[in-house]
């Protein structure tokens, strides 16, 4: 295994700067390139910062005092292996030159994510714990960084290998049945069987469902406020974003571009798309036909929708059709105008009159809790990318399938093989089996030097 080197700090000129090197010649660049304050206290291996000299000889460069090196010796450390570290003066071009002497003495430039891959490779995290670490340095909301921070446990993991033993020991005694049910007499109940697999599907489809509120809190939810013309969407929209950005006027059709306003809501991020109200347009305008058209696309392309309705007036057949179409995603229905009275007409809704202002305050609560999921769901275990979505979604397929074998009365070894599909699909979550490009891909989102 060769020694890695990179500079883990951002590029720029700064306080400390950090050089690290992982590998079988990391303990000889601490000896070589550091001079400890005390001689008689060698860097390593006491796993601790020791003050000292950064020294460069070959570079012809000077002494740099104030310097730190800490020593990880391996197995214990980060990466598994002996690991380095430089602290000095966050000088870019310092930090080069470092670089180029440990490339001089046998050290190559790191690749993205190599230190977290050789962690994984060596076995001191999983794979779902590195891509937690990495949407936790990629975080680009508040609440995003604090759910990263909260899936930093072994719950994930502890998950992932409870359902796999299940499966295993589901599909021993279903191919015992196979191998030796006619001469031995074993048997299984099916429908027993069946219902236990059932019941492990479902727990991997809400699994499964976590993604969409984990991605909410990371990168901010798409929603549409969506409506028939006239009933207060811009008002709405202009409310949430603190600011006029949408022209609010008495005439429907006023709204006919999509407006977006990226703001914070409670503890959420949120993309508020002002769009075309839905109605039958007046002969000939396409503009606002054109506006319709891009308000269904947006929607369907979003993550939920606010539905606003005229709360003082009966529902008409354009109500029906955005009800229809938001019904298939996460959605908030507001009843507006309820100061000109409330059309028994309409059922469950968030009753208020935006222009009086009334029931305003129960908006935004109704956005967080709908859009980024309670605190305390966040606690739970939740997939934080889509490729672990797209695993555990897999395995509930199997599973669903291989129930449905066993409840018709179908062949036991081709429910045997959903099973492994199952727990292949759980393997490849763990990154136990996972195909080598889909490693690299994982590992190259991640930034140089982690």
């Amino acid at each position: 295994m060769d020694t890695i080197c990179a500079i883990s700090t951002h590029p720029q000129p700064a306080a400390i700067g950090i050089v690290r090197a992982s590998g079988p010649l990391a303990r000889d660049a601490a000896s070589r390139l550091f001079r400890p304050r005390n001689p008689a206290y060698p860097p390593y291996p006491h796993s601790r910062l020791v003050a000292g000299a950064l020294v460069l000889p070959a570079r012809k460069f000077p002494e740099i005092s104030e310097c730190l090196l800490c020593f990880f010796e391996g197995p214990k450390s980060y990466t598994g292996e002996d690991v380095c570290e430089f602290h000095c003066p966050g000088s870019p071009m310092l930090l080069g030159e470092l670089m180029e002497e440990l490339v001089r003495q046998g050290c190559r430039p790191a690749e993205r994510g190599e230190f977290t891959r050789r962690a994984w490779e060596n076995r001191r995290i999983d794979l779902p714990a590195a891509e937690v670490l990495n949407e936790l340095i990629r975080a680009r909301t508040r609440e995003g960084m604090l759910l990263a921070a909260s899936q930093m446990n072994p719950a994930l993991s502890d998950r992932i290998a409870a359902a796999r033993a299940a499966l295993v020991d589901t599909i021993s005694t279903l191919e015992a049945a196979i191998e030796f049910g006619e001469t031995d007499g074993l048997s299984i109940d099916r429908c027993r069987m069946a219902a236990r697999l059932e019941a492990q599907a479902l727990e991997q489809d809400a699994l499964a469902q976590s993604f969409s509120a984990s991605r909410a809190l990371r990168e901010g939810c798409r929603v549409v406020i969506t409506g028939k013309a006239n009933t207060g969407k811009s008002t709405l929209f202009n409310y949430l974003a603190g600011c006029d950005r949408a022209i609010v006027h008495s005439r429907p059709g006023t709204t006919r571009d999509v407006l977006r306003e990226t703001i914070e809501l409670g503890r959420i991020t949120v993309t508020l798309h002002d769009t075309a109200g839905f109605r039958e347009t007046p002969s000939g305008d396409e503009v606002e036909a054109e506006g319709i058209r891009r308000t269904q696309d947006i929607l369907s392309h979003s993550d939920g929708a606010i539905v606003v309705l005229d709360g003082s007036q009966p529902l008409e057949s354009a109500d029906r059709t955005v009800l229809d179409t938001a019904r298939s995603k996460p959605h908030i229905v507001v009843l507006n105008k309820i100061d000109l009275g409330r059309d028994q007409a309409h059922q469950e809704g968030i009753e208020v009159s935006l222009t009086r202002g009334d029931g305003r305050e129960r908006i935004v609560p109704a956005i967080e809790e709908k859009f980024g999921g309670t605190e305390a769901a966040q606690t739970a275990p939740m997939l934080m990318t889509l490729r672990q979505k797209r695993c555990v979604m897999r395995s509930a397929s199997a599973l669903h399938r291989a129930a449905r074998v066993l409840r018709s009365g179908g062949d036991e070894e081709v429910a045997a093989e959903e099973l492994r599909e199952a727990s292949e699909a759980m393997g490849d979550l763990a990154g136990e089996v996972t195909p080598q490009e889909v490693i690299d891909r994982v590992f190259s989102t991640f930034c140089i030097g982690k």
